[in-house]
């Protein structure tokens, strides 16, 4: 009987063994093709943003900045985000304002912590701007809605208006 329950646990310790070596082997392959896929959603999403940056686009101008500052998608290049990150300033972009922010803490040629302030200043402006502009967009809806101005409610009407606010912020 010893010897029957040595042989059992042998085996299933075989096995148990090679179970993981296979969910190992599994995961890995399932991580390997997520990491491609994901490769994949990259290289797609920069070569559009990079399509909209070459339209005018100020968002992806800003984006585009960002990566470059950050070292995403390409190693990092100071000259070519601040270029770009001043471009989506002076375009309206709200992010870029925060970006070249930081970008002027850096030590080096673009160190300038009075001009960073200034931007972040400008940021939180343009955000204290769209906030006091959406709460009274809601005050307003709330007041037509109770004055019987309104019948029906339109999701697509309100992303419209968020997306408006998204692309060209109130400049400060």
């Amino acid at each position: 009987m010893f010897c029957h329950f040595n042989l059992l646990r042998n085996v299933f310790v075989y096995f148990a063994f090679w179970f993981a070596v296979i969910d190992f082997a599994i995961a890995y392959d399932i991580i390997d093709a997520r990491n491609e896929f994901n490769n994949y959603l990259y290289d797609k999403s920069i070569s559009y943003i990079q399509t909209e940056a070459g339209k005018g686009d100020a968002m992806a101008i800003g984006l585009l900045g960002k990566a470059y500052f950050e070292g995403r998608f390409f190693g990092k290049d100071y000259e070519k985000a601040y270029s770009l990150l001043n471009d989506g300033v002076n375009r309206g972009d709200l992010e870029s304002y925060k970006s070249l922010g930081n970008l002027r803490l850096q030590k080096g040629k673009y160190n300038d912590p009075l001009e960073a302030l200034r931007l972040f200043e400008a940021y939180q402006g343009v955000q204290a701007a769209n906030l006091s502009a959406l709460k009274a967009d809601i005050a307003q809806g709330v007041a037509d809605i109770n004055a019987g101005r309104v019948r029906e409610v339109s999701m697509s009407s309100i992303k419209e208006r968020g997306r408006a606010i998204l692309v060209s912020p109130k400049a400060v």
